[in-house]
């Protein structure tokens, strides 16, 4: 397995299959390089622009795991960042004596590459490997993102039976 970084893309960042395929890499992701969600209004991203790029990317970070290792890795995260373009994202890792969610995985990636000061980071979303479900942040990393990033809007399922995967309401808190 090399240790090379792939090349940067046209905007200088890492095109999205080769990001995903690092999972937790600090290179970021621009959000323009997403498809899913509604376009831009007059090019500002949408408070509903934002939720559908940042759970479509959690979602794609997260399904390139493994199948035969789903149990060491079953939630993926993403943020975007304060320049409204560049989402980061990462996996949670389980182990026998703990591991970090997949929250702090990002915030990880996010800090190795620049935005790891308070106001860096505007939002965040984590989702379950089902390809629906999105998740509430654990208390720890609850903590953690207000002591970090005390702005930070946290994307939420308003209806945890529906789930947002695309279709769904969210709410930011």
């Amino acid at each position: 397995m090399s240790s090379q970084q792939p090349p940067p893309g046209p905007s200088g960042t890492v095109p999205e299959e080769e990001l995903i395929n690092s999972m937790g890499n600090s290179t970021p992701l621009d959000i323009s390089d997403i498809s899913a969600g509604p376009a831009t209004t007059n090019g500002v991203n949408t408070e509903e622009n934002i939720v559908h790029k940042l759970v479509a990317a959690a979602h794609a970070t997260i399904a390139k795991v493994d199948k035969t290792n789903q149990t060491a890795h079953q939630v993926g995260a993403a943020a975007l960042s304060a320049d409204g373009h560049t989402i980061f994202t990462g996996i949670n890792v389980t182990h026998f004596n703990g591991g970090p969610c997949a929250e702090l995985v990002t915030l990880g990636a996010a800090a190795a590459g620049g935005c790891g000061v308070p106001g860096a980071l505007t939002h965040m979303v984590a989702v379950r490997n089902d390809g629906v479900t999105v998740l509430s942040p654990c208390g720890r990393c609850r903590q953690v993102l207000m002591d970090l990033h005390p702005g930070i809007r946290v994307i939420v399922d308003t209806n945890p039976r529906r789930g947002v995967g695309g279709q769904g309401a969210a709410a930011c808190w």
